[in-house]
């Protein structure tokens, strides 16, 4: 994917644009003889964060060479060619007091061109300055899963994989292995491909860069690596995988706030699974590559039409509900594995319920699942039903969410923290103008009111959430602030929560929900909210970070057709317990997965 960002070294470059007139801020204040310390180049006209490219500075022999990929972007089959060096923009680092004459500005690469530097001493030196298309000599192991689930460590300082498995003593069956190499990279043996004995003595693989010379050798090992005490090691996140919808057969769903129907993700170790309203067929990515695995999740005992929503337990199983509006009744089908037909887990006749279903624990054993309900003129209110050894309760608790006043609850979302239905949880929604914007943390408050029906059973518990704590609003990362001028199609209406390594995490999104307005808006944010303040952030999705907001959404992925209110954003956590996936869809434009571990390295 092309991510589009304005680059910084394309608006340095207009520095340059006035002969022999260079800006303080581009002088490094040293006094170095070799005048010209460091020169990039940038293609005009492309935003893409790829478009900078770095030039190597042959003192002795006078010559810089600006090194274009083989392939642009890196990651795709896309070529470089010759007739995009032709047109680039140059910025270079300068010593104290040196000069370039003919002042940076543009040049066509693909000849050679001639510079002469004046140093601080007053000494001249003439370059040539052409351009070079190369091939990437990048050749590391960045991550690899065996078939069987099991995760590996890679200590690139060692070029040592450790396969990390809870029980040392057992043997690891000879198979097969998801990985992700350096771009273009290749592995020998495959072991994508054939069947790699992976406790054989002194078993290895060797990664090849694409320049066909530089390689890389790695040996196995298996065992438990070092943990941290608490939280995400600073640094691990990664993007495993970001694909367009339209990659998956799966179309713009066209424009308007409520016209998508993409909704829910279903998450197991294995596989990502995509909830599309009205198929009978649910499709099924590899969870560590985002491949489309050709499986499908069939609807079997829903009616047609009525996977409306999708979630998943924290056991790996999925649940498809209806919405009230549509189908007269709330119903939930639980599927075990995607070979399943589904069962029916509960159905009730509650007014709103089913736009959107949250889920915490494992429905088999101890669970919670519950719904925001869908009115325009109440404040948030949730209905959640408690499962007790796999069986869930006759009657629900009605959640009062106090402290937000009225929010269109189409584009709302929440998390529970437990099984425990008083307990804490928190939520995301769009919040109307003039009002605090932010995911909130609620807490209960005060007395719980009891109804009973007419056979003295109780019909349901009632319970009084008040706001605890606003969290970063997508207005401004940095400053929880009114916002009385922002257009309300910005709008959060995702979340998930989980706890990982002694701490607890909640990952929510915003997007912009119409065809109007850029993609600026189209944010996602990992927190960690172990003292309960949403304030925090885990992982960096600016452009300083993983470069992943504003470039997910529907406009970022050249769709007319709006978000809506139908993204979905989920945590899972490995088995292991040593990583945590971060899984994110924007209706109409991407899914993508990001994964952060608490290995101590």
């Amino acid at each position: 994917m092309k991510t589009k960002l304005l680059s910084y070294i394309s608006a340095l470059a207009m520095i340059f644009m006035a002969a022999g007139c260079h800006d303080p801020e581009q002088v490094t204040p040293n006094g170095d003889p070799k005048g010209i310390l460091s020169l990039k180049a940038s293609m005009i006209g492309d935003e893409s964060s790829e478009n900078s490219f770095d030039a190597e500075i042959d003192y002795d022999n006078n010559s810089i060479v600006v090194v274009f990929p083989y392939n642009y972007p890196r990651s795709s089959d896309e070529l470089f060619t010759p007739e995009m060096m032709k047109d680039v923009k140059l910025t270079a680092s300068l010593a104290t007091n040196t000069k370039i004459e003919p002042a940076l500005s543009t040049l066509d690469l693909s000849q050679t061109n001639y510079i002469t530097v004046t140093n601080s001493l007053g000494e001249r030196k003439r370059y040539s300055l052409k351009g070079e298309i190369r091939y990437s000599a990048d050749c590391e192991m960045e991550t690899l899963d065996l078939v069987s689930g099991i995760s590996a460590v890679v200590y690139e300082d060692e070029n040592r994989i450790m396969l990390v498995t809870p029980n040392i003593d057992e043997r690891i069956e000879p198979q097969t292995a998801s990985i992700s190499l350096s771009y273009h990279a290749t592995i020998i043996p495959d072991i994508t491909k054939e069947p790699f004995d992976f406790e054989a003595e002194g078993a290895k693989i060797k990664v090849v860069a694409q320049d066909g010379k530089t390689s890389k050798e790695y040996t196995f090992s298996k065992g438990i690596p070092n943990r941290l005490r608490y939280g995400i090691r600073q640094g691990s996140a990664r993007l495993m995988w970001l694909k367009k919808l339209s990659e998956l057969g799966i179309s713009a769903n066209g424009g308007g706030d409520n016209s998508c129907t993409t909704t829910g993700l279903g998450i197991t170790n294995d596989y990502v699974i995509i909830n599309q309203q009205g198929q009978r067929e649910a499709i099924v990515l590899n969870a560590r590559t985002g491949e489309d695995t050709g499986k499908r999740l069939h609807m079997g005992n829903v009616p047609l039409g009525m996977n409306h929503n999708m979630t998943s337990d924290d056991a790996g199983n999925i649940l498809v509900n209806t919405y009230y509006s549509t189908a007269n009744v709330f119903t939930v089908w639980k599927f075990a594995s995607i070979d399943e037909q589904g069962t029916q887990l509960y159905s009730a006749s509650v007014y709103g319920a089913g736009n959107r279903i949250s889920v915490i624990g494992d429905v088999n054993g101890n669970a919670r699942f519950g719904t925001i309900a869908n009115s325009s003129t109440v404040p948030l209110t949730i209905y959640s039903w408690g499962i007790e050894n796999g069986k869930v309760n006759t009657y629900y608790d009605q959640f009062n969410l106090n402290g937000l006043g009225r929010t269109p609850w189409t584009s709302a979302d929440f998390a529970p923290t437990s099984v425990t239905a008083g307990d804490n949880l928190f939520a995301c929604y769009a919040a109307p103008t003039n009002s605090k914007y932010g995911p909130v943390f609620f807490s209960q408050v005060g007395n719980e009111t009891t109804n009973y029906n007419n056979n003295n059973e109780i019909a349901s518990i009632v319970r009084n959430f008040n706001a605890v704590s606003y969290g970063i609003p997508n207005c401004d990362p940095k400053d929880l602030k009114e916002r009385p001028n922002d257009p309300e199609n910005w709008i959060m209406n995702a979340c998930d929560y989980k706890e990982f390594n002694n701490s607890k995490f909640f990952f929510y999104n915003s997007v912009n929900a119409q065809t109007f307005g850029g993609k600026k808006n189209d944010y996602m944010y990992l927190l960690d909210v172990t003292g309960g303040e949403l304030t925090s952030e885990a992982v960096d999705f600016s452009e300083n970070g993983l470069n992943l907001n504003h470039e997910c959404g529907a406009q970022a992925a050249g769709n007319l057709g709006a978000s809506g209110p139908c993204n979905d954003m989920r945590l899972w956590v490995d088995p292991t317990g040593f990583y945590m996936y971060a899984y994110f869809m924007y209706s109409n434009g991407f899914i993508g997965c990001v994964r952060v571990d608490c290995i101590q390295k």
